[in-house]
């Protein structure tokens, strides 16, 4: 009878166990899928540097760091400093009489 109950249990706690391992393993499928379609669905964010923006706007260094004090948005990274595409464009057309 003890052979039987301790069976019973070891049975009991491996199925547990199983269907723990498996419900942890799909939610994490699910997880991965879903971070994956939201990843895929973000645009392409282009970094331009100071160099790629001087280029660009046939502009000084010192008129973009005018222009981020004047509220041009930009990013430091480590000791360099970033600026996504889109927002240099959109920032230079509501604020400046520049064509790309």
């Amino acid at each position: 009878m003890l052979i039987n109950n301790c069976l019973y249990l070891y049975i009991v706690v491996y199925r547990y166990l199983w269907i723990l391992m498996l419900t942890r393993a799909l939610l994490y499928a699910i997880i991965r899928k879903n971070l994956c379609q939201e990843v895929s669905l973000m645009p392409d964010v282009i970094y331009f540097t100071t160099e790629d923006i001087m280029k660009k706007y046939q502009v000084k260094r010192g008129t973009i760091k005018k222009w981020r004090d004047e509220g041009m948005p930009f990013y430091k990274i480590g000791r360099g400093v970033r600026f996504k595409e889109y927002e240099v464009e959109n920032w230079v057309m509501d604020n400046k009489n520049i064509k790309n």
